[in-house]
């Protein structure tokens, strides 16, 4: 009996996990263009938020513009950027909501 069961859910289950390890993996192939383009949506959900106004995303396109507009800086500074962003009353660095447990989505 039990064998019977292994088998009638087993094929089902490998079959998925097999799927789903091909599609991983033909995502992959294209990881650059995935990696732009979470980049720019990252710019396009934050564009309205302080540090966006501030680093001019609604004119970034491209990874290299985003290169020219905002800096790397140490962790200090982004920090005390993040937080005069949310004492002084002018809103939220980024669009989301963070806690100690991470961001809120």
């Amino acid at each position: 009996m039990l064998q019977t069961i292994k088998w009638v859910l087993g094929g089902p289950v490998v079959n998925r996990a097999h799927r789903l390890a091909r599609a991983f993996l033909d995502q992959t192939l294209h990881a650059p263009a995935v990696q732009r383009q979470l980049l720019l949506d990252q710019i396009a959900r934050n564009a309205d938020s302080q540090f966006g106004r501030d680093h001019h995303f609604h004119e970034i396109r491209t990874p290299d513009d985003f290169r020219r507009q905002v800096p790397v800086t140490r962790y200090p500074s982004a920090v005390m950027t993040a937080t005069s962003h949310t004492s002084t009353g002018s809103g939220r660095a980024t669009s989301r909501r963070f806690s100690a447990r991470g961001p809120e989505f």
